[in-house]
């Protein structure tokens, strides 16, 4: 072939020993033309063409490429599409007539980013649409490059991922301003002299020639305009972002997660279009507010598009958006998610994507956000769990692991979840140690909460419904018991530092090889009688204890809990405890004698010697298999039993005395006694001072007269007090001289004016402390207070609260909302004594209010504003403390502004 396209063989034929021709490959080119690193087939082969003055269709058949064809009923078919792929043969002849090396011109087809940012059909060489945003034909460019470069195009450009020129600092344009097609769509002009740098789309004007011989647009894609990104930092650190991983060799590079695991970089691509298709998906306007004006006008439509009848034409992100700004400011997003250092910011970026999701009426759950926003890895599964943690019930956190570091799903099939073979390491009942360590210090009954611990462990990666793991235990307790529990531990302060350590001993568990079969022990001695009345008289011979059949049943019990981790029986006579045999079994336990305890001990390990079970009596879990560094309750072993002797035997304390003694709870000092028996407690020496003691000796005259003259008492709520007859209070209020009220007259009551003003408006408490000190109502002390003429301070004020006067006191309008309810200025002012301080638990022992109140205040408080202010504390060590969210430090600015204006307009 020469220079001007003049028709000759270009394949050689050479004859055979049979005479039959044979082909032998395309000949050398005299011409050659190295591409450029990085450059598109097509492109190469246009520059190609170009300068060799030749058609396009002979230069593919000069380098032995097949060019377009007829099929058999005389239509067209078009030439392959290269560019998407090349077979190993045509690599072979293209780099015999050309010279170039096999592995260069490999790199310049998409094959060379199938699997990482591109899903391709090898045999039709064809592009997936539907997965990782893949363009079926078509390219972005940018004008200058184009003007530098003489024409060339780089490969990425083919690519959705592109939308960025990090060079000249511009976004990619989309289309041809001459003809408005997206370049490069259609088929290349075979038989024409390419002209590089040029549109190559048909015209569509009528009357004018179609196909092959239809004119050009030939518009110079140098002259194109496009708005520069010089300012747009986010733009440029997406686009170099996603370059830095187009340009890893290796497809199975790993590539750092934000949960410390690695990810494929196909992986990463697909985080990067899930949250980017969720970031389209909740678009706004206002979004868009900071960007330039340019950029805003090329963006394309925000929002859902919708048909005829309202109904969703397609869901924004589900295929790859057509504008090079949409996608720049959808992935920008999205890389700040899947680029962030760590869990946790990750999930405090991605969280205003589900707070709008949320706020359009969609139901969010655990699994319905990443399946809105297609496959997703495990990585961005961990930071949604993480990012709806505040919102999920305690039982929830405890089956997506979301207290942990690595929060993951739970495992779809039911019979390889692993929670069977769990359940048969765990006793009924959780192990008394780790359950008073894991107790917080009030709200909940011991027993229970060992019980719904110990189910609790059965959560962390599990599907199942709560009533089959109950069963799985054989819990006496319905599982609206269970979560009523769990709600109430969730709303304590200790509540994510107990999942936390409850999630960290399920995967201990799972991998650990625990002694003891629980499950087969429950099947064996759940239903037998363990202690025979021989048996039981004999021992209590030897102990020197009186055997009664009451006793009997209680020493069987405690026969049960040795064996079986647990007291309950699923069959009579014993059966579960209740409330009605936990006292006398509590009281059999504590007054245990030490000889009787140990032929106990001696008759559980002869049951398991007679069933030839060669495992341990009682095992616990070590403490080390937990990280925690704090934890709610105390070390079963801070007692020393020598100290609990000395106060139990040697001075006789009771038992409440005994535990405020060592600053402990009952629990412990039971715990302690169980393990070290001292035998029966003697009662206390000498006459309690009950509170009944406390209330006779206020049954006095002077008592009732300060409480009927000084306070505002009504004989009924003195005598209600002291429990004591009405009549009796009225006898002893006569000898002290009182006059009775007539009834029906208003109440008078002697607070001094001042020393209410100076309380009130000056230390600034609230009516409640007040009446509480002077024994009141806090409506009488209102009632007082504005009698006495003292501005009203609005502490629990209701929508009136920033109209003073008939005027609006001034603050942000989006802020407005958290001060319309009720108790609306407390709640303000307590949330900012919260941000002082690292966790809900230090703030409320401030504010001397219970933690659970200070939690709900707050999420109260965001429910009226509609946003997060906080992200909460892991754990009660400060580890991890409070954080303001964004939004969180916007609204503590304008607090403060509408707190000053407030005060301003109330004139105090």
């Amino acid at each position: 072939m020469n220079a001007a396209g003049d028709h000759k063989p270009a394949i050689e034929m050479i004859t055979s020993h049979d005479g039959e021709l044979h082909n032998a490959g395309p000949r050398v080119l005299p011409i050659r033309l190295t591409p450029v690193p990085g450059e598109a087939f097509d492109s190469w082969l246009e520059r190609y063409a170009a300068r060799l003055q030749a058609r396009l269709v002979d230069l593919v058949e000069a380098i032995g490429l097949a060019g377009p064809t007829k099929t058999h009923d005389g239509h067209s078919r078009p030439a392959p599409n290269w560019t998407v792929a090349l077979r190993p043969v045509e690599i072979d002849r293209i780099a015999r007539a050309t010279r170039v090396d096999v592995e260069l011109l490999g790199s310049m087809t998409l094959q060379r980013y199938d699997g990482m940012a591109v899903r391709l059909d090898l045999q039709r060489r064809q592009v997936s649409r539907y997965q990782l945003w893949g363009r079926g034909s078509g390219s972005r460019y940018c004008p200058a490059c184009l003007a530098e470069t003489g024409g060339r195009w780089p490969l990425t450009w083919r690519l959705s991922w592109s939308f960025c020129c990090l060079r000249h600092h511009v976004l990619l344009v989309d289309q041809c301003p001459g003809c408005r097609r997206t370049t490069r769509s259609t088929r290349p002009q075979m038989l024409r002299i390419p002209e590089p740098g040029r549109c190559s789309a048909p015209t569509l004007e009528p009357g004018r020639a179609v196909g092959a011989f239809a004119d050009r647009c030939r518009f110079e894609l140098a002259r194109s305009d496009t708005p520069s990104v010089d300012a747009a930092d986010w733009c440029l650190d997406a686009q170099t972002f996603v370059n830095r991983l187009l340009d890893r060799t290796d497809k199975a590079a790993a590539v750092s997660a934000a949960d410390g695991t690695t990810l494929s970089i196909a992986e990463v691509f697909a985080d990067l279009k899930a949250v980017a298709g969720g970031v389209l998906t909740v678009l706004r306007g206002e979004d868009l507010d900071h960007l330039p004006q340019a950029v805003v006008e090329q963006f394309g439509t925000v929002g859902v598009a919708r048909g005829p009848e309202g109904r969703r034409v397609q869901r924004p992100g589900f295929m790859a958006p057509r504008t090079a700004a949409r996608m720049a400011f959808a992935v920008s997003k999205a890389v700040e998610v899947v680029g962030a250092p760590d869990i946790d910011t990750a999930a405090e970026r991605v969280g205003w994507i589900i707070d709008r999701m949320r706020r359009r009426g969609l139901a969010i759950s655990p699994t319905s956000v990443t399946r809105s926003w297609g496959p997703s890895t495990r990585v961005l599964q961990a930071i949604v769990l993480r990012a709806l943690d505040t919102t999920l019930r305690p039982s929830d956190r405890l089956r997506y692991r979301t207290a942990t570091p690595r929060p993951e799903y739970p495992q779809s099939d039911s019979t390889a979840d692993g929670i069977d073979a769990r359940a048969a390491k765990l006793p009924q009942q959780l192990w008394p140690a780790w359950a008073l360590r894991l107790m917080p210090a009030s709200g909940h009954h011991f027993l229970t909460f060992r019980r719904v611990t110990s189910t609790a462990l059965l959560l962390p990666g599990c599907r199942r419904h709560l009533s089959a793991l109950l069963a799985l235990l054989g819990q006496p307790f319905p599982w609206q018991t269970f979560d009523h529990v769990m709600r109430k531990l969730g709303r304590s302060g200790d509540g994510d530092t107990v999942l936390g350590i409850l999630s960290a001993l399920a995967s201990r568990l799972d991998d650990a090889q625990v002694p003891i079969d629980y499950r087969r022990r429950r099947r064996l001695f759940g239903s037998t009688e363990l202690l025979a009345e021989s048996l039981w008289k004999a021992s209590c011979a030897r102990a020197g204890v009186v055997a009664t059949e009451g006793k009997r049943r209680l020493a069987e019990r405690y026969l049960l809990e040795l064996l079986t981790g647990s007291p309950d029986s699923p069959h009579p006579p014993l059966g579960p405890l209740t409330k009605k045999t936990g006292v006398p079994y509590a009281a059999f336990c504590i007054s245990l004698r030490p000889a009787l305890a140990e032929l106990l001990r001696v008759a559980a390990e002869q049951q398991l010697a007679d069933h030839g079970l060669a495992e341990p009596l009682v095992w616990e879990p070590p403490f080390d298999w937990s990280d925690a560094r704090a934890w709610p309750g105390p070390h079963i072993d801070s007692i020393q039993p020598a100290e609990l002797q000395r106060l139990l035997l040697d001075e006789r304390k009771p038992l409440s005395q005994a535990a405020a003694a060592l600053g402990t709870s009952m629990d412990h000092v039971r715990l302690v006694l169980i393990r070290h028996p001292m035998g029966p407690l003697q009662p206390p020496q000498g006459p309690l001072r009950s509170q009944r003691t406390v209330r006779r000796a206020n049954l006095t005259p002077e008592y009732i007269a300060y409480r009927y003259e000084q306070c505002g008492w009504s004989y009924q709520r003195i005598a209600k007090d002291l429990r004591a007859h009405r009549d009796l209070v009225r006898q002893l209020a006569a000898l002290a001289g009182v006059t009775s009220r007539p009834t029906g007259r208003s109440l008078r009551y002697h607070i001094d004016p001042k020393w209410l003003a100076e309380q009130y408006l000056v230390q600034r408490r609230n009516l409640v402390d007040i009446a509480a000190e002077l024994g009141m109502y806090p409506g009488t002390v209102g009632r007082i207070a504005q009698r006495l003429g003292l501005p009203r301070r609005p502490l629990m004020a209701g929508s009136n609260l920033l109209h003073v006067g008939g005027q609006r006191v001034a603050c942000a309008e989006w802020i407005r909302p958290a001060f319309n309810r009720r108790g609306a200025l407390l709640r303000v002012e307590r949330f900012l004594t919260l941000i002082e301080y690292p966790t809900y638990k230090e703030a409320a022992k401030t504010l001397n209010i219970p933690g659970t109140t200070l939690s709900s205040q707050v999420l109260q408080l965001e429910r009226d504003l509609g946003v997060w202010l906080l992200v909460r504390a892991k754990g009660s060590t400060g580890q991890h403390p409070l954080r303001l969210t964004r939004t969180g430090r916007r609204f503590v600015r304008e607090a403060h502004k509408a707190l000053a204006n407030l005060r301003a307009a109330y004139g105090s």
